[in-house]
C-alpha cells in the first residue's frame, strides 16, 4: 500500500506545469470560380485551437508550415507565418484555449484546379513540447459554382461594449490601431442548409487579430462546433489516403439557412492605410462546391488609423552641464471611445539619466491608475486610460554633466499588448558650464541706435 501511494504522488505535480494540445481549425476545401479564375474568391482562412491544461502555460507561440510544394498555393502576402514575440500569447490559463488563422491564397490560374499541398501548423509554449497537427492534412482546390441561393445581407461594426452600426457593402468603416472591435456578418444560404458550410470574413492576420469567433445558424445540424468559421454536418473525410477522401462518411446532416456570424478582434497595425474585406459563404452538397455570387459586391473597405497622437519633448531643450530638463510624453486619443492599458517604455541615451529629484506630474485627463516609474535611464508608463478626445502629458526631470547632444528614441507605444506602431523622439543638448543657452542669458550691447 505504501509503494502504490508513494507512486501516485509525481503524477500530479507533473501537470502542474501544463500541456498544449492543437486541433484543426476549417475546411481543406478551398478553390477558385469554375468558370472564370479572376472572379470570385480565392483566399481562405486555415487555422488550428490551441488549448492547455494541467496548469497554465506561458508564452504560446504557433507557426504555419508547408510539407510539400505547389506554386499555385501559397500563404496570401503579407500574412503573419508564426505568432511569436509581440504576436505570441503571453499566457494560457489551464483549460482555456486560442485560435491561430493564417491566409492561403490560391494563384487565379486554371492550373491550380484539383491541386493540393500538404501543410501542418505547430504549438509551443515555455517548458512545453511542440505540439502539431496531423501530418498529411492538405489543401484541396476545388472548382467552386457562382450561385445565388448563398448571399451575405449586412455588415455591423462597434468597438467591443458599444452599439453595433451597420456598413453598408461597398461602404466604409474606421477602426483604430490597438482597440478591440466586434463584428458582425449576417448571411443565408438556400433553406436547410448543407453537409458542408464555411462562412467568413477575409481578415488578414497581420492587421487583424481574431480574439473570438462565434456563428448561429437557424438550421443547424446536431453537434456543430459553434466557435468556428466552418460547419462539418455530415462526418467530411479530410484524410487523403482514404477511399472516401472528401465525402460524407457519417450521415447527410445539413446546417446552414439564416447565418450570423460574430467576430470579435483587435487591430494589430496598418495605422494610416486601407483595406478591402469580402465576405464569403461556400459549400458542398448535391457532389458540388458554390459560393454566394455576391461575393464581388458584398465587401467594405475598412480605414484603419492610429487612434492616438503620441509626441515626446524637452523643455527646455539646451540645458548647461548638471542642469535639469523636464522630459513631457503626449498622448491624445483621437477616437469617440475611450482607451484603456495604454503603456509605453523609454530608455534614455547614454550621459543622461532621470534626475535625482524626478519630478514626475500627471496631466489631468491622464486616467486610470496610471504609473509612471524613472530611474536611472529607464523611464516607464503603465495602466494609463484616456478618455475619448482628451490628451494627458506626463512629465519627468532629467540630466546630464556631459556635453552633447543627446536623441533620445523611444520605443512603441502599447495599447494593453497591441502595439501601435507609434514611437517618439526628441533631442536633448547639453552645453558647457558657462555658456549661454538663450534662457536668461544676459549679452552685452553691442549697437545702439537713438530715434525721436
Amino acid at each position: 500500500m505504501i509503494v502504490l501511494n508513494l507512486g501516485f504522488i509525481p503524477q500530479s505535480n507533473a501537470n502542474a506545469s501544463g500541456v498544449l494540445s492543437i486541433t484543426p481549425l476549417g475546411w481543406n476545401v478551398i478553390g477558385l470560380d469554375s468558370n472564370n479564375v479572376n472572379v470570385g474568391p480565392n483566399e481562405f482562412p486555415i487555422g488550428a485551437r490551441v488549448c492547455a491544461s494541467g496548469g497554465a502555460v506561458t508564452n504560446v507561440t504557433s507557426a504555419f508550415v508547408w510539407d510539400s510544394t505547389n506554386t499555385n498555393i501559397n500563404l496570401t502576402p503579407g500574412t503573419l507565418t508564426s505568432f511569436t514575440g509581440a504576436n505570441a500569447v503571453a499566457s494560457l490559463a489551464d483549460g482555456a484555449c486560442k485560435d491561430f488563422y493564417y491566409e492561403v491564397n490560391v494563384t487565379r490560374t486554371s492550373a491550380a484546379y484539383l491541386t493540393t499541398r500538404k501543410f501542418h501548423i505547430t504549438a509551443s509554449a515555455d517548458t512545453v513540447t511542440t505540439k502539431s497537427t496531423p501530418l498529411g492534412r492538405e489543401v484541396y482546390v476545388e472548382k467552386l459554382v457562382s450561385q445565388n441561393r448563398n448571399a451575405t445581407e449586412s455588415i455591423e461594426y462597434a468597438v467591443a461594449g458599444q452599439t453595433l452600426v451597420p456598413v453598408g457593402f461597398g461602404g466604409s468603416m474606421t477602426v483604430a490601431v490597438g482597440e478591440t472591435y466586434n463584428f458582425k456578418l449576417y448571411a443565408h444560404t438556400a433553406p436547410g442548409g448543407y453537409n458542408q458550410l464555411e462562412s467568413f470574413i477575409n481578415l488578414p492576420n497581420y492587421l487583424f487579430k481574431i480574439n473570438s469567433v462565434t456563428a448561429t445558424y437557424s438550421t443547424m445540424d446536431t453537434g456543430i462546433d459553434t466557435t468556428t468559421l466552418y460547419a462539418d454536418s455530415c462526418g467530411w473525410d479530410n484524410d487523403p489516403t482514404s477511399t472516401t477522401y472528401r465525402s460524407c462518411i457519417v450521415d447527410d446532416g445539413k446546417t446552414g439557412n439564416e447565418v450570423t456570424l460574430n467576430y470579435n478582434l483587435t487591430i494589430l497595425g496598418g495605422g494610416g492605410s486601407s483595406v478591402g474585406l469580402n465576405t464569403l459563404l461556400y459549400d458542398f452538397s448535391g457532389s458540388s462546391y458554390h459560393y454566394n455570387s455576391d461575393f464581388s459586391t458584398s465587401s467594405v473597405t475598412v480605414n484603419i488609423v492610429n487612434g492616438v497622437n503620441f509626441h515626446k519633448s524637452f523643455s527646455p531643450a539646451t540645458i548647461t552641464s548638471g542642469g535639469t530638463s523636464k522630459l513631457s510624453f503626449t498622448v491624445t486619443n483621437t477616437q469617440a471611445a475611450a482607451l484603456s492599458g495604454l503603456n509605453f517604455s523609454d530608455t534614455l541615451p547614454a550621459n543622461t539619466a532621470v534626475a535625482g529629484t524626478p519630478n514626475i506630474t500627471y496631466g489631468a485627463d491622464c486616467g486610470g491608475s496610471r504609473l509612471l516609474t524613472a530611474s536611472g535611464r529607464s523611464i516607464s508608463l503603465a495602466n494609463l486610460d484616456l478618455a475619448a478626445g482628451k490628451t494627458c502629458v506626463v512629465s519627468v526631470d532629467v540630466t546630464s554633466s556631459t556635453v552633447g547632444t543627446y536623441n533620445n528614441v523611444m520605443g512603441n507605444l502599447y495599447i494593453g499588448t497591441n502595439s501601435t506602431g507609434l514611437t517618439a523622439n526628441a533631442n536633448l543638448t547639453v552645453l558647457a558650464a558657462g555658456v549661454g543657452t538663450g534662457s536668461g542669458c544676459v549679452v552685452s550691447s553691442i549697437a545702439t541706435w537713438d530715434f525721436p
